[in-house]
Order: C-alpha cells, then sequence, then structure tokens
C-alpha cells in the first residue's frame, strides 16, 4: 500500500538500523536528536500551566522546584527540559504522593541482566561521556549498554560540545525519581534480597544523617558481604 502513503510517523524505545532491512526504508529522517523538534515528544513547565493547571487545582498546593526534582530533566539537545510522560504527574495529583510511578509502571530487569553480563558499573552511568553516533544508533551485535539505557528513558543527554570533527553527549540520570529507583532496584537485583536491602538503605542514610559513621561501616559491610565475586 506504499502508493497510498504519504507520511509515516515512526516511534518505539530504541533505534533500529534502517540497512538491516530493505531499501524502501533508507528515506527514513531520523529527528530523535534534531533539536527544533526536541519537545515533540514530551512536555515543558509551561505545559504544566497552561495545559495541567486549568484542570487540576491541585498543582497549585504543590512544590513546583519539588515536581522538577523529581520527574522533569530530560532533553534531547533543545532548550528546555522536559517531563517525559503525564504519567508521573496525573499520579502525583492523584494521590498528592511523590513516588516513582512510572518506575514502578515497569521496572527494567532485562536491563540489570545486560549490566550484570557486561560487568558494567553503576558509577559508569552518571556523567559519561558518549560519542553523538553511539548515542543515537542501535547494533544488536555491537550496540553500547549507555546508549540503550538513553533510548529507553533512564538517561539523558546533559551536555553536548563538538570537539574538532567529534561531536560528545555527557549523558546522565534525568531526575531523582530515575536514579533513585533504578540503583536500589539493580542493588535488589545483584543481591537478590529486595526487601533487606530497602530496609538496609534507610538504615544507611539514617547513618549518614546522625554521622554515624561506625554503624554506617558496619552495615554497608553486611550488605557487601551478601553479592558474590565474579
Amino acid at each position: 500500500m506504499e502508493e497510498h502513503i504519504r507520511f509515516v510517523f515512526v516511534t518505539g524505545i530504541t533505534m533500529f538500523s534502517k540497512t538491516s532491512f530493505s531499501s524502501g526504508l533508507n528515506n527514513l529522517t531520523n529527528i530523535s536528536l534534531y533539536p527544533p523538534l526536541a519537545a515533540i515528544c514530551g512536555y515543558t513547565d509551561n505545559d504544566l500551566d497552561t495545559v495541567f493547571a486549568p484542570v487540576a487545582p491541585e498543582l497549585e498546593g504543590l512544590d513546583r522546584d519539588r515536581i522538577r526534582t523529581w520527574y522533569n530533566g530530560y532533553n534531547w539537545l533543545g532548550d528546555e527540559r522536559l517531563y517525559n510522560n503525564p504519567l508521573d504527574i496525573l499520579h502525583l495529583f492523584h494521590g498528592l504522593e511523590f513516588q516513582a510511578h512510572w518506575f514502578q509502571s515497569g521496572e527494567p530487569g532485562y536491563l540489570y541482566r545486560l549490566l550484570t553480563e557486561k560487568k558494567v558499573s553503576p558509577m559508569q552511568l552518571e556523567n559519561c561521556v558518549l560519542d553523538a553516533d553511539t548515542v543515537s544508533k542501535f547494533e544488536m551485535d555491537t550496540f553500547s549498554s549507555e546508549a540503550l539505557l538513553f533510548q529507553s528513558g533512564y538517561l539523558t543527554i546533559r551536555e553536548r560540545e563538538v570537539q574538532e570533527d567529534c561531536v560528545l553527549c555527557r549523558l546522565d540520570y534525568p531526575n531523582f525519581e530515575v536514579r533513585s529507583s533504578f540503583n536500589r532496584s539493580l542493588a535488589e537485583h545483584l543481591t537478590g534480597r529486595g526487601r533487606e536491602m530497602a530496609a538496609a538503605g534507610k538504615t544507611l542514610i539514617q547513618c549518614l544523617f546522625s554521622n554515624n559513621f561506625s554503624k554506617f561501616r558496619e552495615k554497608a559491610n553486611v550488605l557487601l558481604d551478601g553479592i558474590p565475586y565474579p
């Protein structure tokens, strides 16, 4: 039916190689990192005021800076940072509680297994730098785990820098929801002790708040002892 098609808009989680299918797809234009259209899939702070506020009076009683910290932060080389989707905000209006609504809708077990197999440390994901070609491509045989995390929404672009003939992108977690939830769930995956890890995390935070470093070291050692050597 291609003779009847004037325009096709393709979306999804990960990008794919056009040449690995057929020559009919060689005329696709990738707008994923095209600055003039960077806000085409997402919404801004202004959208909260013009779209959500008139129908959600709950917004007036919420801390806007805290909303940004939890749910804003995505960037695809545009001028503004975006909220990725309305799920978090709608749940926030409904329950008036800051929780990891988007993350809880589908925890990425396959990503944890991938990071474990490739021996990627969580520390490598914060402020990691990739060239633009690596960020925007997905080849099944040679793909980068950082690029996959970017394309699936767990990392976003913080900065873009042009160095001679190379364009570099610095990636990082977009917001508090993704950073805290992703790392907590990854720790649970590595240890296989979900509830124990959640409780231990709260204990470690309390130790830091009270400057009880000896107890912090003791609890941390208990957790690390439960992780097998590769």
